[in-house]
């Protein structure tokens, strides 16, 4: 698209009123604004709705549309007075409304899609809520599927308005108790700002430009104020593939935006995105075990049960395969766009972004070196004992296991190190990343930065100690001559799955400590039920067969079994076992970092 600036096509900006507020010198109470994109059947009854509205407030309407002369024409039929202002302008959604932003007077700002159709009481009842909730910022309500729709089209809107298809977001698309609310309630086809906490729209995303802005309101935390009755009928997509389409898109600005502010990162929204990655895997872990089908039957039962939920809220029990299509639709289009939007990103960070995340990776360097630093001053026991503990430790079991309970398992010393070097490592690591965010008070309070870096700063330094522990043990087995070189390239999946694994469990019991100091006192008794649970000190077929179901669900079971194929047994786990392990730990690390991100802004009054 072209940058060039707009051209004002049309009169000035009027005000289109029942009626004009008291003291606002001429200044309308809202300004409407609409983005339109060559769409002049369904922007003109969109326009005719805002003509038919009910004893409104005074507005001013403003549209900026993406290079259409036609607009110009339609409006200037439809407000025969020049009270409605046309820009033309190229350019992204989020770049038109920003143009728009610039022109607007209102104090409050009224974003509408042009595909909409509003009630006759919408303005009127925007105006009511905005007189009596004064402290609120956000106004907006349910996209509901048009009268007159075919039937496709209101089975996919019941489709998004269902809790199997669209999570905590259905609410978007269906009618709920007016409530305070937060950013996943509202969409921008009919969502209202004050002026004075607007910001402005990324225009770097291909959609979901309104998630970025509700989602700096609510870290402000500027109220909002969700009502049923202002509802926008809006346009469903009339094909199969267009709808497949709009979701691919949804996805692919979520992805962006998840890329560009992680702190925006909730669990629903990458709940798709894993369960393609496990659709992708499934085959093959199938092969391995069947029990990699189990998911992939509730899976299929949830989304029977959510079809025949729409089919009956719609009164049409033909529509319930049709129903389960849309549903499956909804996730594998979003998951995947998820997927693009956040690698596109990824590898397309602008020079400030690249930045940004320079700075951040020199605070978790300036960490780590802090944390070497405080260990090493007066005291030798404590920069010492990450590396002398794993070998004290194994001196006490072989001695224990080995002379007194005659663990029948050859080379016992090298069996239980190999399985007791990563455990050491994690039980070390969340004895100290525990109280990583809770002993930092004044840096929490005095500075702004991702505080997860303090818990992931613990989790780095000490896997410094345990690559130095394990770089040992390899010099050892190699100079014992008992270590397959060729097998130990495969080392690295477990090492990154262990520190996924722990990085994981170290945010989430730090950000629990902060709230509440309990865990910390019970923390080692809980490790160590853990430990006898992990095939550490004993061999894995002495499990009993209830627990055999440990080494496929337990990662830290897993993440040892992988770790004694490599340095034990001089063998090579099954692809699927790996892979498995990767989605596992990659799944965990995802889920505690966006609780723990879903919490940080509370940190600094909780510490």
């Amino acid at each position: 698209m072209g940058t060039r600036p707009p051209t004002a096509v049309g009169a000035v900006a009027g005000s289109v009123a029942a009626a004009s507020e008291p003291g606002d010198l001429g200044r309308p109470f809202v300004s409407i604004c609409i983005a339109s994109g060559r769409r002049e059947h369904l922007l003109r009854r969109c326009l005719k709705s805002v003509l038919d509205q009910n004893n409104p407030p005074s507005f001013e309407l403003l549209l900026c549309a993406d290079d259409d002369p036609a607009v110009k024409s339609l409006v200037d039929s439809m407000f025969p007075s020049g009270s409605a202002v046309t820009l033309l302008s190229r350019g992204s959604p989020a770049r038109l409304r920003n143009i728009l932003l610039a022109r607007a007077r209102g104090e409050l700002l009224l974003f509408l899609d042009d595909d909409v159709e509003l009630e006759p009481h919408f303005l009127a009842r925007l105006h009511h809520l905005a007189v009596d909730h004064p402290e609120a910022g956000v106004f907006g309500g349910p996209n509901v599927t048009p009268r007159g729709s075919s039937v496709f089209q209101v089975t996919q809107g019941a489709v998004l308005a269902s809790l199997a298809a669209t999570g905590p977001v259905r609410r978007r698309y269906g009618r709920h108790h007016p409530t305070l609310a937060d950013e996943r309630w509202f969409t921008l086809c009919n969502l209202a700002i004050r002026r004075e906490v607007m910001v402005e729209f990324d225009p770097g995303l291909v959609c979901a430009e309104e998630n970025a802005v509700l989602g700096e309101l609510h870290r402000r935390r500027v109220p909002m104020v969700y009502d049923p009755d202002l509802a926008a009928y809006h346009e469903r997509r009339p094909t199969w593939r267009s709808f497949a389409a709009q979701m691919l898109k949804y996805g692919r600005g979520r992805g962006q935006l998840l890329a560009r502010r992680p702190r925006l990162v909730r669990p629903a929204f990458v709940v798709p995105s894993l369960l393609v990655l496990y659709t992708v895997l499934g085959a093959p872990l199938a092969l391995w075990h069947r029990a990699a089908l189990l998911p992939l039957g509730l899976y299929l039962l949830a989304v029977a049960a959510g079809a025949a939920k729409v089919a009956r809220s719609v009164r049409r029990v033909s529509v319930a395969p049709a129903a389960a299509g849309l549903i499956a639709t909804v996730h594998g289009c979003y998951g995947v766009g998820v997927l693009l939007g956040v690698v596109e990103t990824a590898v397309q960070l602008t020079p400030s972004r690249r930045a940004q995340k320079a700075r951040w990776f020199n605070l978790l360097r300036v960490l780590v070196i802090r944390q070497l630093r405080i260990r090493s001053k007066r005291s030798l026991v404590a920069i010492a004992w990450p590396l002398v503990g794993p070998g004290f430790l194994l001196a006490l079991y072989v001695f224990v296991f080995r002379s007194v309970f005659h663990v029948p398992v050859e080379r016992y010393p090298v069996y239980l190190f190999a399985g007791l070097l990563p455990w050491t490592f994690l039980v070390q690591t969340l004895g100290t990343a525990i109280v990583s965010v809770s002993t930092e008070p004044e840096l929490v309070r005095r500075a702004r930065f991702p505080y997860e870096l303090l818990p992931i700063s613990t989790v780095t330094t000490m896997s410094l100690y345990f690559l130095a522990c394990l770089v040992v043990f390899v010099v050892f087995l190699g100079a014992s001559g008992h270590l397959v070189l060729g097998v130990l390239p495969a080392l690295i999946a477990p090492v990154v799955a262990l520190y996924l694994l722990v990085a994981a469990l170290s945010l989430m019991l730090s950000l629990i400590d902060v709230f509440n100091r309990d865990l910390r006192q019970i923390l080692a008794n809980l490790l160590t039920v853990w430990f006898f649970l992990v095939p550490i000190v004993y061999a894995q077929n002495m499990l009993g067969e209830r627990l055999l179901i440990l080494r496929s669900i337990d990662p830290a079971n897993m993440i040892v079994g992988e770790f004694r194929d490599v340095l034990y047994y001089g063998s090579l786990s099954r692809p699927a076992h790996i892979v498995e392990l990767m989605v596992v730990c990659i799944a965990v690390y995802v889920l505690a970092l966006s609780i723990f991100r879903r919490f940080a802004p509370l940190l600094p009054k909780e510490v």
